[in-house]
């Protein structure tokens, strides 16, 4: 289907009659920000003290003194990304269906916000336990069936052994090596984090340093928070 067509409209000022201000449907700003504060954000498996915002807002263009200026209006959509998710939305377009990104105001509404996030190693931890409890009873099935056969008691024996065997090493052996993954995880998850917040804090002042030094900063990040 093809995109209608519509003219801007060009009108004076009310404050100046030297002043023309445009306007058009689809004029708007985009900006980014790096933002301070703590905060959770989708598909992210921790609380973050940095982040990324893109806030688009409709727009009017202002000719005055033989210059234009773009003026932000009302506010359309704003989104946080982890440094993660930015670095992914700059640097690979085309990929998917998109970058996760979390919603927050639309149409000057503010969004919901994100409860923390469950754990890893709590969700593996229900997990093996799950997994466990359901190898333990489809062990205990097959000792069942094993007795149902009519078998004498040393036959059953020497087929139930290897399944009795099996039983005890996973009940008495796996909680503890859950345990030790959990302890493990906990870890590598808080080097992780720290890792990644270090990298992607000197891949944002490079890419700025780079800018200012080609003469050109097509992007401006701040560190300042939200002021609303």
């Amino acid at each position: 289907m093809s995109r209608l067509i519509e003219e801007p409209t060009t009108e004076p000022s009310g404050n100046n009659m030297s002043e023309t201000v445009t306007k058009h449907p689809a004029f708007a700003l985009i900006g980014a920000s790096r933002v301070q504060g703590s905060t959770n954000l989708y598909d992210s498996d921790f609380r973050h003290n940095h982040y990324m915002t893109i806030t688009i807002r409709a727009s009017e263009l202002h000719r005055s003194l033989n210059r234009d200026w773009h003026f932000g209006r009302n506010e359309i959509i704003e989104v946080a990304l982890t440094e993660s998710q930015w670095a992914t939305f700059v640097s690979a377009p085309n990929m998917g269906s998109g970058v996760p990104c979390t919603l927050q105001y639309l149409q000057g509404k503010v969004i919901p916000g994100l409860p923390d996030p469950v754990k890893r190693t709590d969700q593996f931890a229900a997990e093996i336990k799950k997994k466990l409890a359901d190898s333990l009873a489809s062990i205990d099935k097959a000792l069942e069936e094993i007795a149902a056969t009519g078998l004498s008691k040393p036959k059953q024996e020497r087929l139930a052994g290897a399944f009795k065997a099996a039983r005890g090493a996973l009940q008495g052996h796996l909680p503890f090596i859950a345990e030790q993954f959990d302890e493990h995880m906990e870890n590598t998850v808080e080097k992780a984090k720290q890792e990644v917040h270090g990298y992607m804090t000197n891949v944002l002042q490079r890419t700025g340093l780079d800018a200012i030094a080609k003469g050109a900063l097509p992007l401006q990040i701040t560190d300042e928070s939200r002021k609303d």
